[in-house]
């Protein structure tokens, strides 16, 4: 079970440390993105913390749902956040992920997603049928002992996926979306 003790990622002032003073060597957290399995992390693995994801190698990208590697001049997925906002998630062992893109940081509207990135990446993985590893965002509900109710985010590994098909749609906005189709990894 991977966990990552936060009272020793905090410095004096209970301020997070930098992700290089909480990496202890490129041997054990390569700042290149791992394919496939991560030693050490287990499926039902909790992050509370997005940046414990970058931590561990799950997923390097503290705000994009896709990460990626170049792996011999093409672009390939290594893993995604899924979220229930937005991605179908009630099948425990397949997943249609909504792909990245469509809000702009000068306009405030959402445009057409383009098959470029992170979703070219999607594509390329679909016909070189590399495993993706996939971390389902959740919400829970947690009570302190005050009886206080607060709403977390935590991302939960979910194990290693394949991407079965990709198709393009009108999506709730009207704008096009694309949606990848991915089964999980048996075993």
């Amino acid at each position: 079970m991977c966990e990552i003790d936060l009272m020793e990622s905090m410095d004096q002032e209970g301020r997070f440390k930098s992700l290089e003073d909480l990496q202890e060597g490129e041997e054990n957290h390569p700042r290149t993105a791992l394919m496939g399995v991560v030693p050490g992390v287990e499926v039902g693995d909790r992050f509370y913390y997005r940046f414990e994801l970058a931590v561990v190698g799950l997923h390097r990208r503290f705000q994009a749902g896709i990460d990626n590697k170049n792996l011999n001049g093409e672009i390939l997925v290594t893993s995604i956040v899924a979220s229930s906002n937005t991605d179908n998630m009630n099948n425990a062992d397949e997943l249609t992920y909504v792909g990245e893109g469509g809000i702009s940081n000068r306009k405030k509207f959402q445009e057409d997603r383009k098959l470029g990135r992170g979703n070219l990446a999607m594509k390329n993985n679909i016909r070189a049928q590399n495993a993706i590893r996939v971390i389902r965002l959740m919400t829970a509900s947690v009570t302190n002992t005050e009886l206080i109710t607060a709403t977390l985010e935590v991302s939960v590994y979910d194990g290693l996926y394949v991407a079965q098909r990709c198709h393009q749609e009108r999506g709730d906005h009207g704008r096009l979306i694309f949606e990848f189709k991915l089964k999980r990894n048996p075993g």
